[in-house]
């Protein structure tokens, strides 16, 4: 489940966050990490990237939201975890810092799913 820092005062719950601190995932539960994956991803789509960039970050986006619905098993969710890594890791260079930052982020959170469950 995702949730957003509290305003300046409250005391927020324990919180795990990619190191970039973008998404924040209570807990370490994989629904939360697959919900952050897709939140970083779907975060890039209407900012200006250059084609190729934006192409694999949709085919990304897509199959991280499929990785999210509720009905997967788990392997075939680890599977679309995979696929959602194999895509990031073939951008080249992204030129937009808040889409760097998102992209870091969503890979972040595919890393640490996966070495969860090797």
């Amino acid at each position: 489940m995702l949730r957003r820092l509290p305003p300046v005062g409250r005391v927020a719950e324990t919180v795990t966050c990619s190191p970039l601190v973008l998404a924040f995932v209570t807990g370490d539960s994989a629904d939360a990490h697959v919900s952050a994956i897709a939140t970083h991803l779907e975060a890039t789509a209407e900012l200006p990237l250059e084609r190729a960039t934006s192409r694999l970050l949709g085919e990304a986006k897509a199959v991280a939201r499929d990785a999210a619905a509720d009905d997967l098993e788990r392997d075939i969710r680890q599977d679309r975890v995979e696929t959602v890594r194999e895509l990031l890791a073939e951008i080249e260079t992204v030129d937009h810092d808040e889409a760097r930052k998102h992209v870091d982020a969503a890979t972040d959170h595919c890393e640490t799913l996966l070495s969860e469950s090797s």
